[in-house]
């Protein structure tokens, strides 16, 4: 049997095809081209899913690999424009959701790194402490590059169980 996309995220999956692939991808992306494109495609895929949710499209009718991606993807795009900020205004179950997410999809350190970077936002820490405390946990995915091909990396390899209708 095929696997079925949900039908309530088709248009989403549209839009990241029509977007960022000129409609040349298939819909389900992460089955198409190489670890960059899939990397181009789920973080614009993040970005949709959340203004989707902020418009009042419920997060709990989507498989939990949509819900994982929007926030994983987010909190990454987050760290590319807001820096060290995000540490300051992510909301700590937002944060906690994140470390969890990260432990599930084999990076506990990044988890680590991000709790011990949040915990100096907790003692009143600027962002260079954030910084460093975050530097001080450096792993061998701490490049966000390497980082985010390894999310997409697994989204792909466990699609089937998180991406596609039960």
């Amino acid at each position: 049997m095929a696997n079925l996309l949900p039908d309530n995220l088709v248009p989403h999956l549209q839009s990241v095809n029509q977007r960022m692939f000129d409609g040349r991808a298939p819909l389900d992306f992460w089955r198409w081209g190489n670890e960059q494109s899939m990397v181009t495609g789920f973080m614009d895929l993040a970005g949709l899913l959340q203004l989707a949710a902020l418009n009042g499209e419920s997060p709990d009718t989507w498989p939990n690999g949509y819900r994982m991606i929007m926030l994983l993807f987010n909190w990454e795009a987050s760290a590319q424009s807001d820096g060290w900020s995000q540490y300051f205004s992510t909301p700590d179950e937002q944060v906690a959701s994140v470390c969890s997410l990260y432990k599930f999809v084999g990076l506990p350190e990044e988890a680590e790194a991000i709790s011990k970077a949040r915990e100096v936002v907790g003692r009143g820490g600027n962002e260079a402490d954030v910084s460093a405390a975050y530097a001080a946990s450096r792993h061998a995915l701490s490049v966000d590059l390497d980082r985010l091909e390894h999310l997409a990396k697994w989204f792909r390899d466990n699609a089937d169980f998180y991406l596609y209708k039960v």
